[in-house]
């Protein structure tokens, strides 16, 4: 548990927490500067004005990000999709050296916009949140991580959506991951992927409040189904995290490029002081499995087209069944 003063002042962390170092040092260095940081195949952008967080992101899935987010504000994906998919497409690109276009969301929300497709409050809504999920993931990076840094300096004016100080984001963020942190060991990342559970007699599960989301239970991440219901992830992860334990819904290991450690929301690199093994946990002691599957369904589908067999592979995508194509001829 990460515990934050009221006057958290970042410039002091010591250096068990690199990318909050990186972060400080690159909000001091210059009058307008911009933070670019590589892990794995994943890259982030963070830009600062004055000291302050302007906008961040990463190089995963930032198309799928923006139009997430726009769904979280209401808007309708049937009128903004084809203008968004064209400017993503435009945006995209003008690849930077690090082999992303970093500003491919910020640019979008600008040009929406100045087209009187979304208000000035909704523009810096939509970059804020961006940053944060961006920057979320980022302050769980270890520093063997990280395997190249470099903080530029910005000539030019570019548009500055919103403007948020480092001290009061690090530690929003800190509480943020410390309450994901207590979703475990049933949830560990916010791209866990939800399935109605299948009960002994063979039925989906539909109870209660579950009921309202069976529907969309069928491979969403906790963070698609946020956007779809326009509420906060980490509060419908709360909300479900009963229907979870008792077996209702299952959840499945996020799908790449969400898949990598450090989309898992282990605490131990963020504060960088590793869990100690407790000594009573022992065989026989140890807490029982997050996910109760209490069996696995073997169907085989024949059929002699393969659209009604992938039709079929759709519908019951599950992971407590395992389901066998066989096309005739």
């Amino acid at each position: 548990m990460v515990v934050l003063a009221n006057n958290f002042n970042p410039a002091k962390i010591t250096n068990s927490c690199l990318p909050i170092n990186l972060l400080t040092e690159a909000a001091t260095t210059h009058h307008s500067s911009q933070l670019v940081v590589k892990s794995n195949d994943v890259t982030w952008s963070i830009y600062f004005e004055r000291g302050r967080v302007s906008y961040g992101t990463n190089s995963l899935t930032s198309i799928e990000r923006l139009e997430r987010h726009l769904r979280f504000l209401k808007k309708d994906p049937a009128l903004l999709k084809q203008i968004i998919r064209r400017q993503l497409e435009f945006f995209a690109g003008k690849q930077n050296s690090q082999g992303f276009c970093d500003k491919l969301e910020c640019q979008s929300i600008y040009w929406l916009f100045k087209n009187s497709l979304i208000s000035a409050v909704e523009a810096a809504t939509l970059t804020k949140r961006i940053t944060e999920e961006s920057l979320e993931l980022f302050l769980l990076l270890g520093e063997e991580e990280i395997s190249d840094h470099q903080i530029l300096k910005i000539s030019g004016k570019s548009p500055i959506l919103c403007s948020l100080e480092l001290g009061l984001l690090i530690k929003k963020l800190a509480q943020r991951l410390d309450q994901w942190h207590s979703l475990q060991p049933y949830v560990h990342s916010p791209y866990q992927r939800l399935y109605c559970g299948v009960t002994p007699s063979g039925q989906l599960n539909q109870r209660g409040f579950q009921q309202r989301f069976s529907k969309l239970l069928r491979g969403l991440s906790f963070r698609q189904l946020a956007a779809l219901c326009s509420q906060d992830e980490l509060q419908l992860a709360q909300k479900l995290l009963p229907s979870v334990q008792q077996g209702e819904i299952i959840l499945a290991d996020p799908l790449p490029p969400h898949d990598w450690p450090s989309n898992q929301y282990d605490r131990r690199k963020f504060t960088g002081a590793a869990k100690q093994p407790d000594s009573a946990g022992v065989a026989g002691n140890q807490p029982s499995s997050p996910v109760a599957i209490a069996r696995t369904w073997q169907i085989v589908c024949v059929d002699d087209s393969p659209t009604i067999l992938e039709e079929v592979n759709r519908i019951l995508a599950n992971p407590s069944i395992n389901l066998t194509k066989v096309q005739t001829h």
